[in-house]
C-alpha cells in the first residue's frame, strides 16, 4: 500500500516592489515566507486566496515567518505579525535591520543549518543578493520540497 505523499501548498500573496509574501502549509501547519505587506492588504490576499480571514478574528496567518532578508518590501509588516504572535525567523544579517519589536519575536537562523518547525524541516540556503546575510529557504514536509 502506497502513502499518498504530503501535499505542500505555495500561495503567493505578494511579489514585487509593492510587498512580498508567500504562504507555505502543509499538514495543517502554515508558515509565511517574508513579511512584505501590511496587515490590511495581507487581510485582503488572503481572503482573496480563500484562506479565512486571519487577523480579522485576532488570529495570526500564520504561526512563523521566514525572511529573506532586510529590504523594505519583505520587511516592512513583520512589526505587525509579531504583534500578534507570529514568531519571526531570519539570519543575524537580517535581523540587525529589524525592529526593536519584531526582534523580541525573532529567532536566528545560521545559513545551511536545517531548521524543524512544525509540519516542516526549513533549510535557509545562501544566495547573491544587495542585502546582508540573504537566504533563500528549501521547504520539506514528509518527503516533499519546495
Amino acid at each position: 500500500m502506497a502513502l499518498e505523499p504530503t501535499i505542500l501548498r505555495l500561495t503567493i500573496l505578494g511579489s514585487g516592489s509593492g510587498g512580498n509574501t508567500l504562504l507555505v502549509e502543509a499538514g495543517g501547519s502554515r508558515i509565511l515566507i517574508d513579511g512584505g505587506l501590511r496587515p490590511r492588504k495581507l487581510r485582503e490576499r488572503l481572503r482573496a486566496a480563500h484562506h479565512g480571514l486571519p487577523g480579522d478574528d485576532g488570529a495570526p496567518p500564520a504561526t512563523a515567518a521566514f525572511l529573506t532578508h532586510e529590504h523594505t518590501d519583505h520587511v516592512c509588516g513583520t512589526e505587525a505579525l509579531a504583534s500578534h504572535g507570529v514568531r519571526l525567523f531570519a539570519t543575524a544579517g537580517t535581523a540587525r535591520a529589524l525592529t526593536p519589536l519584531a526582534q523580541r519575536s525573532l529567532t536566528e537562523l545560521g545559513v545551511g543549518e536545517a531548521l524543524s518547525y512544525e509540519a516542516f524541516v526549513i533549510h535557509p540556503i545562501a544566495l547573491p543578493h544587495d542585502a546582508d546575510e540573504p537566504v533563500a529557504y528549501v521547504i520539506e514536509s514528509e518527503g516533499t520540497r519546495l
